[in-house]
């Protein structure tokens, strides 16, 4: 049963706090061979070598570890910002019409083709406002628009 539960999940933000912790030790172990440097310069330079080498790699790594940690955050977040985009997606259900359906009372597929070429026709006017409200809300959803900026065709990026 307990299998069924998986692997325990870092707490949020759990990566970015290591990683920073562990580039700080890495800065540290620098700046103490920089205060060491000089005095292993002159007898042995060998010795100074390496001190140049280690400090040089340890600032390396800790950049590397900081850049991966934002990454790793941005990743996050967009994938947090998808997440809520499929959810807003998923309560937008539109059931049924979006007009009155007695506009297209008593009319052949034939009669409603040969309205919709009409714009100022009921039908077209009905099945035109439907696509538009069915528009509206995909472009909310894909560009995080509200409905004021809908109305006012302002953007929401």
């Amino acid at each position: 049963m307990l299998a069924r539960l998986g692997p325990p999940q870092p707490a949020p933000g759990a990566d970015v706090i290591v990683r920073t912790m562990g580039a700080l030790a890495l800065i540290t172990l620098a700046v103490i061979h920089v205060v060491d440097l000089p005095g292993t310069l002159g007898p042995t330079p060998l010795v100074g070598i390496g001190y140049l080498g280690i400090i040089v790699a340890a600032l390396g790594v800790g950049g590397v570890m900081i850049a991966q940690a934002k990454l790793r955050a941005r990743e996050r977040i967009a994938a947090e910002r998808a997440a809520r985009k499929r959810a807003e997606a998923r309560r937008r259900i539109l059931a049924g019409a979006q007009y009155n359906p007695q506009v297209l009372t008593g009319l052949s597929a034939a009669q409603i083709a040969s309205q919709l070429s009409n714009p100022s026709s009921p039908v077209a006017r009905a099945i035109d406002g439907s696509a538009q409200v069915i528009v509206a809300a995909i472009d909310q959803v894909l560009h995080d628009k509200t409905a004021s900026q809908l109305a006012t065709g302002g953007s929401g990026r």
